[in-house]
């Protein structure tokens, strides 16, 4: 009688351990997913932003489209997306939100 409930509590115990062990497999899966994600974000913005910023003459588009894709990734964009829109602003009222 005790070797049958021990058996029986082994294989519930190899069942617990290969349900946490392909979680655990499921839950590196998606990190390292998000993070590939996180860099290839992060590596096109950045690239946009210092090809812009150290072209002959400063491409502010480009530096500002950099931003937005870095900015992109927590859901978030720039307040101007070009020089026009900066200078629009100007003769309104500019109400910053933090």
């Amino acid at each position: 009688m005790y070797n049958e409930k021990s058996e029986a509590i082994n294989e519930i115990y190899k069942k617990v351990e290969e349900i946490i062990r392909k979680r655990q497999d499921e839950y590196q899966k998606m990190t390292e997913e998000e993070l590939a994600h996180f860099d290839s974000v992060m590596g096109d913005g950045l690239h946009e932003i210092f090809t812009g910023a150290l072209s002959s003459d400063t491409d502010y588009d480009a530096v500002t489209k950099g931003i937005d894709k870095v900015l992109a990734y927590w859901g978030k964009t720039v307040l101007f997306h070009s020089k026009d829109e900066y200078k629009a602003q100007w003769d309104q009222p500019l109400i910053l939100k933090f």
